[in-house]
Parts: C-alpha cells; sequence; structure tokens
C-alpha cells in the first residue's frame, strides 16, 4: 500500500506544479493587455478627477499603502496617511484644479501591472474661483492588481511653467 502512495505523490505534484508553471509562463494575450488597459486608465482618470475637484476620501481610495507613495518636486510622500494629510492642507487652500491634457498614455505590463503618463497643464483655482498657478506637469502613476482590487502603488509629477520651451 506504501508503495502506491509514492507514485502517486510524485505523479500529482509533477502535474501540479507543471500547471503551475504553464500558468505563469504564458503571456497575457492582446484581449488582456487591452482590459487592463482600459481599467487602469478608468481608475488613474477617476483618482485624477477626485483629487483635483478635492475630493481627498474618493481619489485616495485607489491609492495603495506602499512607500513612497508620491514622489515629485524634491518632495517624498512615503505613507498614505501622510498623502491624506497632504490632499487635506491642498484641498484647503483651493477650489479646484483643472488638467487640460495633452497626452495619455497606458502601457499594460501584465496581467497585474500596469502603468500610466499624463501630461498638461495644470491650473489651480483658489477658494475664491481665481486662477492660482498654472504650469505644465507630466504624471506618472504605477498601478498592481492584488487579488481582485486594483492600486496605485506609486505616482511621481514633474512639472514646469508652461510658457518653457521644449526640444521637442
Amino acid at each position: 500500500m506504501h508503495r502506491l502512495f509514492l507514485p502517486l505523490i510524485l505523479v500529482t505534484s509533477i502535474f501540479g506544479l507543471s500547471a503551475c508553471t504553464n500558468q505563469v509562463s504564458q503571456a497575457p494575450t492582446d484581449a488582456e493587455l487591452t482590459a487592463v488597459a482600459d481599467t487602469v486608465l478608468a481608475l488613474e482618470t477617476t483618482f485624477h478627477r477626485d483629487f483635483d475637484a478635492t475630493d481627498c476620501e474618493a481619489a485616495l481610495s485607489v491609492v495603495g499603502d506602499h512607500e513612497p507613495v508620491v514622489a515629485g518636486g524634491g518632495t517624498i510622500i512615503r505613507t498614505l496617511p501622510d498623502l491624506q494629510q497632504v490632499c487635506e492642507s491642498i484641498a484647503a487652500a483651493r477650489s479646484k484644479a483643472v488638467l487640460d491634457v495633452d497626452n495619455v498614455a497606458v502601457h499594460p505590463l501584465s496581467r497585474n501591472a500596469a502603468y500610466v503618463v499624463r501630461e498638461g497643464t495644470y491650473t489651480e483655482y483658489n477658494k475664491a474661483g481665481e486662477v492660482g498657478n498654472s504650469y505644465y506637469i507630466i504624471f506618472t502613476s504605477i498601478w498592481h492588481l492584488d487579488g481582485d482590487e486594483w492600486a496605485m502603488v506609486h505616482l511621481h509629477e514633474s512639472w514646469r511653467d508652461p510658457e518653457m520651451e521644449t526640444d521637442s
């Protein structure tokens, strides 16, 4: 009886490992990558819309807590609670912001990872509704699917004066 178990265990293990290896090694299909791109773009667009409308709770609901969360302009925001504080201080000082998008590109990397690059002129409005700051900005966000939940795991911002010449 014991002699039957060892071959059975070996055969089961080999087939089990083979099945796992095949799942991992299969490249995502174009349809899967398109679905990733569509999902991540929708989440990223919603994040920016909510953040620009100073709705910190809604915006941050899609942000993971992977250090550092945000980097840009010499500032590093390491944790989600720190980002919450920054968002609330921004919301206290302005009524909204508008990003006039020049370009957005989604780059799915796998079934569970993608990044988005969004750029354009960003205009902030103070509480009186007057234009405050305006500058050209590029956002790069990295997204990860953990289980069935997508989360922004990192955001990088770079900006310049919109009047500055470029080498393009």
